[in-house]
């Protein structure tokens, strides 16, 4: 069961967009995306099974979800996220921002305790700490 939700996400997450890539959907797919990885971790699944259903890293350059799904790992598994709420907007309009060429870099630890207070009502908290809201 473990291993199915894992598969689940690698198909979800390499079924191209029916669009172009710059198209609001490859976005909303991280939204999701961060919650079955944040998901998971509840469930005991470890980091090194998230990350073996991801093909090799090619370039520096790779395209939104593949891009954002590493980074999700990497923040899932390194940080205590506890607004899995607001976590997932700030990702999805993080993606939002680069496939607009308008992403601020951001070093994810000065933000997270910030993340987590915002409301779980209140997606423009995550907005804006992903640099879209003034």
């Amino acid at each position: 069961m473990k291993y199915r939700k894992a598969l689940l996400l690698a198909i979800v997450m390499f079924t191209p967009p029916v669009v172009g890539a710059n198209d609001i959907s490859v976005c909303q797919k991280i939204f999701t995306l961060s919650q079955s990885a944040l998901s998971n971790k509840a469930k005991g699944i470890n980091k090194d099974m998230l990350m073996s259903v991801l093909p090799p890293k090619q370039s520096e350059n790779e395209p939104e979800p593949l891009r954002s799904m590493r980074e999700i790992v990497e923040e899932v598994y390194g940080y205590q996220i506890t607004n899995q709420f607001a976590y997932s907007v700030y990702r999805a309009e993080l993606c939002v921002l680069r496939e607009r060429g308008q992403a601020l870099q951001v070093e994810f630890a000065k933000i997270l305790p910030e993340l987590n207070s915002c409301s779980s009502q209140a997606p423009e908290c995550a907005m804006q700490l992903a640099g879209s809201k003034p």
